[in-house]
């Protein structure tokens, strides 16, 4: 069994409609968690599912009339409004608070405050402490790192990668050739799966580690419609 990592997440969920079915995932923090355990890692998940009724491995089906989509990636908020809803108000009541080695709050997380190892955050919304912040350049992440205390910022462009010290204000960028896109879904999950597992390793962040999660991620968004 490998190290034992304890990992939290967010409701961001990926609807994937296909012959009439809704199947639920748990996002963003889903890819995480089959990543490094793909990486030989044992993870505990903490998020807004109950793990009784959701674990992890598990694909539960909502029925419904959309029967026009065969394979790609839909947001059943676009189509069906009301049953996103339900779901949700569900959830409103179950914030939560906590200590973990990953979190990954993604879009309307349920996660306020935090203390973690490496954060991957999109939402202005929580605050927390953390060693490794990692950002996406499409999102306000100025904001986002002005709200969570860090050692390292990282922030991911499509061809380079801006790190930010604390320590001593300093900031290093760097530069990586494009990788030939041809669908995004997942891409930074997947940096955050190559990275953490080589800062675990060496306890460094720098080129390497940093080009380790990159790799990583440029692999994937070479793939179409294939999950961490």
């Amino acid at each position: 069994m490998g190290r034992q990592l304890t990992v939290a997440g967010d409701v961001i969920i990926d609807w994937i409609i296909s012959n009439g079915r809704c199947n639920v995932y748990p996002g963003g923090v889903g890819n995480v968690v089959r990543g490094l355990e793909t990486l030989g890692y044992s993870v505990t998940l903490t998020t807004i599912y109950n793990p009784m009724l959701y674990p992890l491995g598990h694909v539960f089906n909502l029925r419904n009339s959309l029967q026009d989509f065969e394979h790609r990636n839909v947001n059943v908020r676009n189509y069906d409004l009301g049953i996103f809803q339900r779901f949700r108000e569900g959830l409103k009541p179950r914030i939560f608070t906590g200590a973990f080695d990953v979190v990954v709050l993604h879009e309307d997380t349920c996660i306020r405050d935090f203390t973690a190892l490496y954060a991957d955050v999109r939402d202005t919304t929580p605050s927390g402490r953390c060693t490794v912040l990692r950002m996406s350049s499409s999102d306000p992440w100025e904001t986002i790192m002005s709200k969570i205390e860090h050692k390292y910022a990282i922030v991911t462009f499509d061809s380079k990668v801006r790190v930010f010290f604390a320590s001593d204000g300093r900031e290093e960028q760097i530069d990586f050739p494009p990788a030939e896109v041809r669908d995004t879904v997942g891409a930074g999950d997947t940096f955050g799966v190559g990275f953490v597992d080589a800062y675990l390793r060496t306890g460094e962040v720098n080129r390497d580690t940093i080009m380790s999660g990159i790799r990583l991620a440029q692999e994937k968004v070479g793939q179409i419609g294939v999950f961490v």
